[in-house]
């Protein structure tokens, strides 16, 4: 009997609940929140009735005012997040704290990486275990005891003590109930699912107290690898010019953060003209000279004539190159002639900034001392190093943060560098919005595609044209758009067309507490108004036929507007209440109350406040040189004249051809095809051939690197290192910790000490190395990790003074010799046949041919395919002194987490 009773009873209660037959009720507790974590759904808060009733009040049915909703939880859908999302709430409201935060905290959260399944224990019958139940009277008990409390709140019954907060959701097991195969390729289906939907995220921290959190909140959800972290100071790099982006829309965001700092949109007709000057000047030196395109080369552009006069020189060659170009390929019948600016734009440029020169001094003054106001901003040594740097920027650029599903954050603090933080955050949204808008044109892209979310706090002070004519196009871009303020009237008191426009293309409203009447108006009027009946009595006297006065009563309904939430309702909400009007891509739902969770209250938000930040970093440039630019030469001194030692890689394409090399220190990582290092030679020289320069070659592998430096270069190189052999030699000395004694191989040596492999083999090296913007953040990581492991080497072999050093030159000077002397014996890194190099300093016309038997004299020698070494000739030379005892046994760290890379200490030459 009871068994039949209780399913009766409950599709009762699911049928009262669902009538609403106005019966007047307790409200019972919250169902569980919804798992958000696979799909692109968020959750803001939770109520029970449109003006916020908690579980346990009593909600009387016949209230007009109120209305029972079918979901507890206000949800943001990944349709309606795509017409944006405006947040308004004054400090201390619970604005960043109740819901930005927690935004974030699922945003980074979404389509998580799987842990391997053997990393989960394996039951008896032969299936990974789930989350540990609690036996079947205990579920039978509290199913029993939920449910008549929910039918004790139908009948106006309070029953116990109710919990005005949800209960906490916890995730199943991946592999629960699975066996090692079915979770094996449960595990492949998620890391698709993760590497494909994992959400690309761009934060603007304008306080500068945010980035840490959410840094902690990747760490948490398993993604530190994927933040990049713009900051004075910091690890990353990125020129707020790019070299191959659309200079109107680069020349756009200069006057837009211009106009942002100044706080005044400037006379339309000067605005035009300073458009037009830095379109072509961007034009121009995209042309000419792509490596100096950078803000102090525009000014430098406005105080010297003569560089202007020198550029137009050289674009007036390149105008002429590829017009002829051009006509060759129409009359050839083919349409595209070659990357690069169009013939017309640049013809553009040199005729606009040919006469511009001509005008008054007056009106170019005008023009230009805004241009060059903006400029002097970028004057300061922490922000022109990290966004006007002289190096290729470090970060990869936001077409890689929407590819690769990075989150991105740019932390400027206002406190520290006032409008500059306003200029420089305009600059790279406007800059990351293109790049979400050119996704379309990209063949792959579909409907199905990664989510990019923009969170923006203290949007009124980046608010901007191009920031707002975006927004329209973020639902056919799967963008979401997150701006969080205090009042309306920061939005207003920018332009009040710009303001306006941006509260219509923000469909969904978020509000917490506002802080006067006037502010709390306005939100009123923004979250609209609903027509209802109001009921009027009236009575009117009279005289009847036969002289009797009466009283006549009526009672009439007129339709009229009523706001769905007055403004003394705005300015009376408590902390972390809110007000919301969800727009879920189809329609607007009526606004209704919610209570927010404090993030610091959350599981998660708890969780983080363990979790430790990793060691700062200072910026590792990483360039990739063709020979193309004659800024070539510039770019290598840069980077190799700093610190005492450079590592030196030969990179071998699949043939076995030598293609180029990769030079790794502290300062950087320059990756060169041989061309270009042909073209440095006497930068080469220079630095590594004078011994008052006290710099060490360290060569992975000496066959092929000292060797082709030695004949192109004329020798001379007193200061070089077999970085085989200085490994070997450290693993003795630490009781063959890692078993080098018989490796020779550069990739094998790594492997061996870090712990992990290498993306790339010896044969196909160049060709892992030359996709830079694939393999960037991994090449990087790659030469901090080849800096560590040769550093500590070089602390274990010298430990008893300099005699040491100068005996692993002497050694590395005698295997050169018997390279080149084409002995049999000798440390050979890699077996694959040796280049011929040239034989001077200048570029050989027959650079990457094998090498070929060729006349000798006494400045000459030939160079064969050298052998494989014998196991005695392999061995290091042996250090005088006494070995380190057992007891002293030291492994080194632990590299084998490529996000966990040791900080680089200073230069140990």
């Amino acid at each position: 009997m009871l068994l039949v009773a209780l399913p009766v009873m409950y599709l009762a209660f699911r049928f009262l609940r669902h009538t609403r037959d106005g019966r007047s009720v307790i409200l019972p507790p919250y169902d569980p929140p919804p798992d958000v974590t696979y799909n692109d759904d968020i959750v803001i808060g939770y109520g029970h009735t449109r003006r916020g009733k908690q579980p346990g009040e009593q909600f009387d049915g016949m209230d007009d005012d109120d209305a029972w909703e079918t979901n507890d939880y206000g949800m943001l859908t990944a349709l309606g997040s795509f017409g944006n999302v405006q947040c308004t709430g004054v400090p201390g409201s619970g604005k960043s704290t109740g819901f930005i935060d927690p935004y974030l905290d699922q945003a980074i959260a979404k389509w998580p990486k799987p842990c391997r399944p053997d990393q989960e224990s394996l039951g008896g019958d032969g299936r990974y275990a789930g989350t540990p139940t609690p036996a079947w009277t205990v579920r039978v008990g509290t199913y029993l005891r939920t449910r008549m409390q929910y039918l004790a709140c139908l009948f106006g019954v309070r029953v116990g003590q109710f919990e005005t907060r949800p209960e906490v959701r916890h995730r199943p097991a991946p592999y629960a109930g699975m066996t090692p195969t079915e979770a094996e390729a449960e595990y492949d289906r998620l890391l698709a699912l993760h590497l494909e939907k994992r959400w690309s995220i761009f934060f603007l921290d304008y306080k500068g107290d945010q980035t840490d959190r959410i840094r902690r909140m990747a760490i948490l959800h398993g993604r530190e690898m994927d933040v990049r972290i713009l900051e004075p100071g910091g690890e990353y790099t990125h020129n707020v010019l790019h070299p191959l982006a659309d200079a109107g829309r680069q020349a756009a965001a200069f006057l837009e953060a211009h106009h942002a700092v100044k706080r005044e949109p400037g006379h339309p007709f000067w605005n035009d003209v300073m458009y037009q000057w830095l379109t072509h000047a961007i034009r121009l030196l995209q042309a000419v000279a792509p490596g100096d395109l950078r803000i102090p080369m525009l000014k430098q552009m406005i105080e010297d004539p003569k560089t202007v006069e020198q550029l137009l020189t050289k674009a007036k060659e390149r105008y002429s190159q590829m017009a002829r170009d051009q006509h060759q390929a129409e009359a050839r019948g083919d349409t595209q002639v070659g990357p690069g600016i169009h013939v017309v734009d640049l013809k553009s440029a040199i005729d606009f900034l040919s006469h511009f020169d001509k005008l008054d001094k007056r009106h170019r003054d005008q023009v230009l001392v805004g241009v060059n106001a903006h400029c002097e901003l970028f004057q300061q040594a922490r922000i022109a190093e990290i966004f006007a740097p002289q190096m290729p920027p470090i970060f990869s650029g936001f077409e890689a943060m929407i590819e690769q599903g990075l989150i991105v954050g740019v932390r400027v603090p206002v406190g520290d560098y006032g409008q500059l933080a306003t200029a420089i955050g305009i600059h790279l949204l406007a800059e990351a919005q293109y790049a979400v808008l050119r996704r379309r044109e990209r063949a792959d892209f579909t409907a199905g595609s990664r989510v990019v979310a923009f969170v923006i706090d203290e949007m009124a002070h980046y608010l901007n044209h191009l920031t707002t004519a975006s927004l329209s196009q973020n639902r056919q871009s799967r963008a979401i758009f997150v701006a969080a303020h205090q009042t309306q009237d920061q939005v207003d008191a920018f332009a009040i067309a710009v303001g306006r426009e941006f509260i219509n293309q923000t469909q969904t409203k978020i509000a917490f507490r506002a802080p006067h009447g006037v502010a709390a108006q306005r939100e009123s009027e923004i979250f609209g108004t609903r027509r209802v009946y109001v009921g009027k009595f009236d009575n009117a006297t009279g005289v009847d036929s036969i002289g009797r006065h009466t009283i006549t009563e009526h009672t009439r309904f007129e339709e009229t507007e009523r706001a769905w939430f007055d403004a003394a309702d705005f300015e009376q909400l408590q902390v972390f209440e809110c007000l919301v009007k969800v727009f879920d891509g189809i329609e607007g739902h009526p606004p209704r109350k919610l209570y927010t969770t404090p993030y610091y209250e959350s599981p998660n938000g708890r969780a983080i406040s363990a979790v430790s930040l990793p060691v700062h970093r200072e910026p590792h440039p990483l360039t990739l040189l063709r020979g193309e630019y004659a800024s070539d030469d510039r770019i290598l001194k840069a980077i190799l004249g700093q610190g005492g030692f450079v590592i030196v890689e030969s990179l071998l394409d699949r043939a076995g051809t030598l293609a180029g090399f990769k030079f790794v220190n502290a300062a950087g990582t320059v990756i060169a095809a041989r061309e270009a290092v042909d073209r440095c030679a006497q930068v080469i020289a220079q630095l590594f051939g004078n011994p008052a320069e006290h710099r060490t070659l360290v060569f992975t592998a000496m066959a092929t690197g000292a060797t082709y430096f030695t004949h192109a270069y004329g020798g001379g190189f007193g200061q070089m290192i077999d970085l085989a052999e200085v490994l070997r030699e450290s693993d003795t000395l630490l009781d063959n910790s890692h078993g080098l004694a018989s490796t020779s191989d550069y990739c094998a040596l790594f492997a061996a000490i870090a712990r992990r492999p290498l993306p790339y083999s010896v044969l196909g090296g160049w060709e892992y190395h030359r996709d830079l913007p694939t393999h960037q953040d991994q090449i990087i990581r790659d030469s901090r990790t080849l800096i560590e492991i040769y550093q500590q080497a070089m602390r274990t072999v010298t430990a008893e003074g300099r005699a040491t050093l100068q005996q692993y030159y002497r050694s590395a000077q005698e295997t050169l010799s018997r390279l080149l002397n084409g002995s049999t014996a000798g440390t050979v890194s890699t077996p694959t046949p040796t280049p011929a190099p040239p034989q001077s300093s200048v570029q050989s016309p027959n650079a990457g041919a094998p090498l070929e038997e060729t006349p000798t004299d006494a400045s000459d020698a030939t160079t064969p395919t050298p052998a494989e070494p014998t196991a005695a000739d392999s061995q290091p030379p042996r250090r005088r002194g006494r070995r380190r005892s057992r007891g002293s046994r030291h492994t080194g760290p632990d590299w084998s987490d490529p996000g966990d890379v040791p900080p680089t200490p200073p230069d140990q030459s």
